[in-house]
């Protein structure tokens, strides 16, 4: 009999300073990642479902760690697949009964959205044979939330090799769709927020102009920063444009040339929506001996949220969240700023990624307001001492917020490929997502 779903406790996340280092520094480990094809948007194939890639990505991630299925007794799963177009039923093509098309390819549950337009964890026990599970969680909202649940279920002795689960879905027609003013009468904080054009790319536009007035910069000192990103994501193997657009080079005259969404930002400040599912296993490290991989120590994690005194957060709010970000994660893993390797900070625009490192407390010295100094005076590539976003995130591989963790793992594993930075990859930082909202991992290659 399967174990019955829970939803991931609030008191897992690390929110408060003053805890000292993470109780459960160094008992777990990263060791498998599998990452499925990557799709512009969905073709409404049952076959390149978010449920059938979180099969793909799932079974990728067993083989890379060197399990099989009876050897995991943990599982996580994110429900959520998309920050867009989520609005249930879809139009579907004429004549075509997708619903039933899935239930057909696969174990469907009561729910005929599974597999389509979102993920449970039940669907995937339906359709994957883990006969030894013994711990089953939903974490919210996204990869890091997750990732941090199967670390926590390993600490805490409740699973001994857990499987992490994190899809994306993309379907056709305008990103957004249904948000905001179109959500019908419901009156919701979304109503002011999006209903007049306030969305996506919007809010951080304001900031990042706010920011260029605040501390006297140009646009123009932010395009080494995208191009590099865009460089780093054509040497991701698993990333979308890898795939599916090889030859997508940016310039930096490109970026300088490009059309506006909201200026100051730009086309290729934005990230694109995509179809993609990553997974992860995790175990503790007397386990790992025995796996294909070379283990990667979660040193610690936390958790950091400003409250905006208004329906946007503004400028200074974001700095605020992360620059406590950058005290929490420090506390958690018992480290300081000057032992990272490389920061894969988020970056769903751009502009995300200039506020996460300004925040982490001097990293390359890097401090607040000093950011577009960097990118436009020093390397910034992997082969420099301060790799920035050596992922190249989701501005290099697509919307997924899932990059930043794989690269990490990789990294530290030395199996990055062309991306594989030029110092030795021994502790690293992934977090995401907003700045005054981040939920970050350290990892590395030794316990202590």
């Amino acid at each position: 009999m399967a174990p019955e779903v829970q939803e991931m406790p609030a008191d897992w996340y690390r929110t408060q300073e003053g805890l000292g280092v993470w109780e459960g520094r160094s008992k777990s480990v990263a060791v498998g990642v599998g990452v499925s094809p990557t799709d512009r948007r969905w073709d409404s194939d049952p076959q390149t479902s978010v449920g059938a890639y979180a099969l793909i990505a799932a079974k990728r991630a067993m083989e890379d760690a060197g399990v099989t299925p009876d050897q995991v007794d943990g599982l996580v799963v994110v429900q959520s697949t998309t920050t867009g177009r989520f609005d249930w039923p879809q139009p579907w093509p004429d004549g075509r009964d997708i619903p039933a098309e899935m239930a057909a390819a696969f174990k469907a549950t009561d729910d005929e959205r599974d597999g389509i337009a979102q993920l449970s964890a039940q669907w995937v026990m339906n359709n994957l044979e883990m006969s030894n599970l013994k711990f089953v969680m939903h974490a919210p909202g996204d990869t890091a939330p997750a990732l941090i649940a199967g670390s926590e279920a390993v600490v805490r002795g409740l699973s001994g090799v857990c499987l992490v689960i994190r899809g994306w879905h993309n379907f056709s027609g305008r990103y957004y769709v249904g948000q905001g003013a179109a959500r019908g009468d419901t009156l919701t904080r979304e109503k002011w927020t999006t209903g007049w054009g306030v969305v996506g790319v919007y809010p951080e536009a304001t900031r990042f102009q706010r920011y260029l007035h605040k501390y006297g910069k140009r646009k123009e000192m932010f395009a080494n920063f995208v191009v590099n990103s865009k460089k780093n994501g054509l040497n991701f193997p698993e990333g979308f444009f890898a795939q599916n657009r090889p030859d997508d080079v940016i310039t930096r005259e490109d970026y300088l040339t490009a059309r506006w969404l909201a200026k100051p930002a730009n086309l290729y400040d934005a990230d694109i929506p995509i179809c993609a599912t990553s997974a992860y296993i995790l175990t503790t490290p007397e386990r790992a001996k025995d796996m294909k991989q070379k283990p990667v120590y979660i040193l610690g994690h936390s958790a950091s949220t400003v409250r905006p005194r208004s329906l946007q957060h503004t400028l200074e709010e974001s700095e605020e969240g992360a620059a406590r970000t950058g005290r929490l994660y420090q506390e958690a893993a018992g480290i300081s700023v000057n032992d990272l390797s490389f920061e894969n900070m988020y970056d769903g625009y751009g502009m995300f990624h200039l506020i996460h490192l300004e925040g982490l407390g001097g990293y390359a010295g890097i401090q607040k307001g000093d950011g577009l100094d960097y990118f436009e005076n020093e390397d910034i590539s992997n082969e420099s001492k301060y790799p920035i976003s050596p992922s190249g995130g989701n501005i290099g591989s697509g919307r997924t917020r899932f990059w930043l963790h794989v690269d990490s793992i990789q990294q530290i594993q030395g199996r990055a490929g062309a991306r594989q930075i030029r110092n030795p990859a021994e502790v690293g930082i992934s977090a995401a997502t907003f700045p005054h909202s981040g939920i970050s991992l350290v990892w590395a290659a030794n316990p202590d």
